[in-house]
């Protein structure tokens, strides 16, 4: 376990990553020698469809959209599996995330402004395949719609050191 004092101050560096990182049950003693930051897109997409009022395209979305392509590309899931998931993903959102972020000394949001248009290309397709597949997917129609209003950008104007590239390749990192 973590001792409830560090020997030496100075000497050790500890980084709990994941969901469960700001969890005081989790990683014990640390919170009282700790600083810990919360990483996640905060940011609501203001997108205008058909000439209607702005809307927001929410953080969620962009997280889906974040896993659907990890999934895909990195872990041979079909979209409909991480579709499937998406409910039980933002449940533990709100259960083991959610209460802990307050903890957070620091709060960092990592949307990208041009993430989105460089997922369209990727995501839009294979959104709506599922969707005309299974009639349970026409909640993400609105989204779908949002993507169908947003431009799109080559994935080759995405610089290699971008944190983009994490989901969608060839990044210059290893």
């Amino acid at each position: 376990g973590i001792p409830a004092e560090p020997l030496f101050r100075s000497s050790y560096i500890f980084i709990f990553e994941g969901t469960h990182a700001l969890n005081p049950d989790v990683t014990g003693f640390a919170s009282q020698w700790s600083h810990k930051m919360y990483v996640s897109v905060r940011t609501r997409l203001q997108y205008d469809v058909k000439g209607e009022d702005d809307r927001l395209l929410d953080p969620a979305f962009i997280r889906l959209m974040r896993r659907i392509i990890r999934d895909v590309l990195y872990r041979g899931r079909d979209i409909t599996k991480t579709l499937d998931m998406f409910d039980s993903v933002e449940a533990g959102e709100v259960k083991y995330i959610m209460p802990y972020k307050q903890l957070a000394d620091y709060s960092v949001d990592s949307f990208i402004p041009y993430e989105v248009p460089a997922y369209k290309s990727f995501i839009l397709g294979k959104l709506k395949a599922a969707i005309a597949q299974n009639s349970e997917y026409k909640r993400f129609m609105p989204r779908v719609e949002a993507l169908g209003e947003l431009g799109a950008i080559s994935l080759d104007n995405i610089p290699s050191d971008s944190l983009t590239r994490e989901f969608i390749g060839n990044s210059s990192y290893s």
